[in-house]
């Protein structure tokens, strides 16, 4: 939080942000993938997935997440996060 604040105030707003019961991870989400499909038309796009393992508490239970980006084919550009999934494992 601190190095994506930029300071003490920055970090502040991005704690409440988070924190706020009105602000899901769905609509974060859809969010970031409305601005990606503005920038990905008319291009040749790679969508590539990964999962980050975000809290394994060590007692075999774990949450992880499934993002997708989209990437320019031809010049690497990191044109945003296209959609994301949740997985909540145990054992």
């Amino acid at each position: 939080m601190r190095a994506l604040g930029g300071d003490r105030a920055g970090e502040m707003r991005l704690f409440r942000l988070l924190h706020n019961a009105r602000v899901t991870p769905e609509e974060m989400i859809a969010t970031a993938r409305a601005g990606a499909l503005e920038r990905v038309s008319g291009r040749h796009v790679l969508a590539i997935q990964d999962t980050t393992s975000l809290r394994d508490d060590g007692d075999q239970r774990s949450l992880h997440v499934h993002p997708t980006i989209a990437v320019d084919a031809a010049d690497g550009a990191l044109l945003g996060l296209i959609d994301a999934s949740w997985l909540r494992r145990r054992g």
